[in-house]
C-alpha cells in the first residue's frame, strides 16, 4: 500500500499589488480634498507604457472617488457597496474619514490599511458602469 499523500497546502502565495510601505505617493490637499499623484513607473520592460494606471485621485463626498487613468480617461465611482463587504481589510474602510485617507502607490487606489485595488479591475467596473468621462481632446 502507498503512503497517503499530503493534501496540498494553499495556493500560491497571495503577493499584494503594492507596498505602500516601501514607496508613498505624493499628495496634495486641495480645500477638504486629498489630491494623491501616482509615482510613474514603467510596466514590464517597455518604458513608458503605463497599462490601466492611475495618475490621480480625490475623494469626493462618502464613499465617492475621482478617478484619472494614464491614458485621460476618467470618472467618478461610489465604494459604499464594496465596504459593505464583509472582510477585515474593509472594515477599517467602512469609515467615511479612514476611506478618504486613500492614495496612490504605483499606479494603485490604496489605504493605510495596505488594502489595494487592482487598476484593471477598477477600469472594468467603472466602464461596465458607464462613468467613464473621455479626455479632452486638443487641435
Amino acid at each position: 500500500m502507498r503512503p497517503r499523500r499530503a493534501p496540498p497546502t494553499s495556493h500560491a502565495p497571495v503577493i499584494p499589488l503594492t507596498s505602500h510601505r516601501a514607496h508613498r505617493a505624493r499628495c496634495e490637499v486641495k480645500g477638504t480634498q486629498v489630491v494623491a499623484l501616482a509615482h510613474r513607473r514603467p510596466l514590464m520592460d517597455n518604458p513608458g507604457t503605463m497599462l490601466n494606471e492611475v495618475v490621480k485621485v480625490e475623494s469626493l463626498s462618502g464613499f465617492r472617488l475621482r478617478v484619472h487613468f494614464g491614458d485621460g480617461y476618467w470618472g467618478e465611482h461610489d465604494f459604499a457597496d464594496l465596504v459593505k463587504q464583509p472582510g477585515e481589510m474593509l472594515e477599517p474602510l467602512r469609515d467615511p474619514t479612514y476611506f478618504m485617507r486613500v492614495f496612490l502607490d504605483y499606479g494603485a487606489l490604496t489605504w493605510p490599511n495596505s488594502y489595494d485595488m487592482c487598476p484593471d479591475w477598477l477600469r472594468m467596473t467603472m466602464d461596465a458602469a458607464g462613468e467613464f468621462r473621455r479626455p479632452a481632446t486638443t487641435g
